[in-house]
């Protein structure tokens, strides 16, 4: 006869250790796949060794709202032409020559969703493939409501979750090539948003922050910059709980360069008064127009902004690349010239301001030249918007009319440059390499390392199935933990002192993590084969007893 209890008895045993088994196997699934390397930007930015700001770009607005609703005409968005396909390759090219670590852009929200849930992202994903072919980074600024959620283009949207959906869907696309977003433009000022302050957060601001974060946490948000040193408008953002929507603070200025650096300071000493020491400052917008190729003001002010020293911005974004003709529709100019570009309204003439900031970037003396050069233009992409949105939107931006700050800093008018200002240094070539060398790239598999430096573009590729383990900048060198290439090629862009890697990390504290969940699971099946060989041998075995 067998022993009941001794059965029950036995079994308990077995399903004890399975579930200690089991339990270790679920701690190493968790602890592997959810903390395992996933694609990352990594940059390295020597803002705080250099003292001055990176630099950025902007290029001419997708839609002036003002004018009329439809695609600006001489934007990378433009219905009217395939111009923008010259534009958009010849400005791709021309940023990459200058070495900006990026181009801010309208992404605007009424062409890509002309109606709910209906995208056409032909012209998105153009200027993206663009970009990413001459390796410069975007930085959109998400703006316009379609129709279908208002009833103007600048008007606030009918739901507090139409922005949202629509930036979790743009993100969630273009995720692994843009990395910063921008919640709008202006919105203090009534041509791009005609809601109020507390609206803006609760529907833009909040909801969008939501939904970036949501569809890539590696990403940053850039606060919708005012367009001048509007105090009243920022206070009401923290008064309607919008203060911790941003990874970074952005504003405009149109004044002279003391007070766009004025400005800055005064926002840092605002921004450390709520707690934010360490929030980043871009000024997204700040230019002068000047329609000569001896754009002196424009070399003054760039030179001013980009000032080593007591400079709290992280980036300084030029307005703008091109020289602009505000249109009323297609085939209806202006007869006004926003000359705010570094380059002349034929995308080939450069002004001498464009080989100004290259110097600054390149960290060299500011050059002059007695010659107009010119580029040629580079073949141009054959991609074409598939579809005509059904909501025509307006075209944005002519630059923010100088507004005096109210900080107590007296503005100034835009500085006469003298011979201190620009040295007679001849320009560079405009693809000289950037003096960076790419070291230390191990072969798992081979087990060996090799140099490799990087090409005229200041770009080089690693091969599938490599490891980066450090950078030498020049200066120094930047050790980089075990970056594992598993997926596509690495793309490594060195410009302005900043070096993008685009590929998949692997932090120290993952590696751990993963041994640590290694180690259970060896830890369980040990525990197991001891308990079943061991300390329930006899009791599977020998205290079961079957008898007649």
């Amino acid at each position: 006869m067998m022993k009941v209890n001794d059965i029950i008895y036995s079994k308990r045993h077995i399903i004890i250790a399975t579930n200690i088994f089991s339990l270790f196997i679920i701690i190493f699934v968790i602890t592997f796949f959810t903390i395992s390397p996933t694609p990352q930007y990594l940059t390295l930015n020597s803002h705080a060794s250099s003292g001055i700001p990176l630099a950025g770009i902007n290029d001419v607005p997708s839609m002036r709202p003002a004018r009329y609703s439809g695609a600006n005409p001489e934007s990378w968005w433009d219905m009217c032409d395939n111009q923008w396909q010259t534009w958009l390759s010849q400005e791709t090219s021309l940023a990459q020559q200058i070495g900006v670590t990026n181009i801010r852009e309208e992404f605007p929200w009424a062409l890509i969703e002309p109606q709910r849930g209906v995208y056409d992202w032909s012209r998105a994903d153009a200027i993206v493939a663009a970009a990413n072919a001459h390796h410069v980074q975007l930085q959109p600024v998400v703006v316009y409501t379609p129709s279908w959620s208002s009833s103007s283009l600048t008007g606030v949207p009918g739901s507090t979750s139409d922005y949202a959906s629509f930036l979790s869907t743009l993100v969630n696309r273009y995720k692994g090539s843009i990395h910063d977003w921008e919640i709008w433009n202006e919105p203090d000022f009534t041509n791009y948003w005609q809601g109020s302050v507390g609206q803006y957060v609760s529907y833009l601001l909040n909801p969008g922050y939501s939904a970036i974060k949501a569809a890539d946490p590696s990403a940053q948000v850039i606060l919708g910059g005012p367009a001048y040193y509007d105090l009243t408008w920022i206070n009401g953002i923290y008064n309607n709980g919008g203060g911790n929507s941003f990874d970074i603070f952005a504003y405009h200025e149109y004044g002279s360069g003391a007070l766009v650096l004025n400005d800055a300071r005064a926002w840092r000493s605002f921004l450390n008064g709520k707690g934010q020491t360490n929030m980043p400052i871009w000024v997204g917008e700040f230019g002068a127009p000047e329609n000569t190729t001896q754009d002196v003001n424009q070399q003054a002010l760039l030179s001013t902004v980009f000032a080593q020293g007591n400079n709290p911005l992280a980036v300084a974004q030029w307005y703008n690349l091109r020289d602009d003709i505000p249109m009323n529709g297609c085939n209806n100019p202006s007869t006004e010239n926003q000359a705010y570009g570094l380059v002349q309204h034929n995308d080939t003439t450069l002004k001498q301001g464009f080989y100004t900031l290259k110097a600054i970037i390149a960290g060299n003396p500011v050059p002059t030249t007695t010659t107009t050069p010119t580029l040629t233009p580079t073949n141009t992409p054959t991609s074409t918007m598939t579809s005509t949105p059904t909501s025509t939107p307006s075209p944005t931006h002519t630059p923010t009319p100088i507004v005096t700050s109210t900080i107590t800093a007296t503005p100034t008018k835009s500085p006469q440059p003298t011979t201190s200002v620009i040295p007679t240094v001849q320009p560079t070539s405009p693809n000289s390499p950037p003096t960076v060398t790419i070291v230390t790239v191990y072969n798992p598999s081979t087990k060996t390392t090799y140099q490799t430096t990087v090409d005229s573009h200041g770009n080089v590729i690693i091969p599938k199935g490599n490891q980066i383990q450090s950078v030498n900048l020049g200066e120094k060198t930047v050790p980089i933990h075990q970056i594992v290439n598993d997926g596509n090629p690495f793309t490594i862009t060195y410009a302005n002192k900043k070096l993008y890697i685009f590929g998949y990390e692997t932090p120290i504290t993952i590696l751990i993590a993963q041994a640590i969940g290694l180690s259970l699971l060896i830890a369980g099946g040990l525990t197991t084969a001891i308990y079943f060989n061991f300390f329930s041998k006899k009791k599977l075995f020998h205290r079961i007893n079957i008898s007649a």
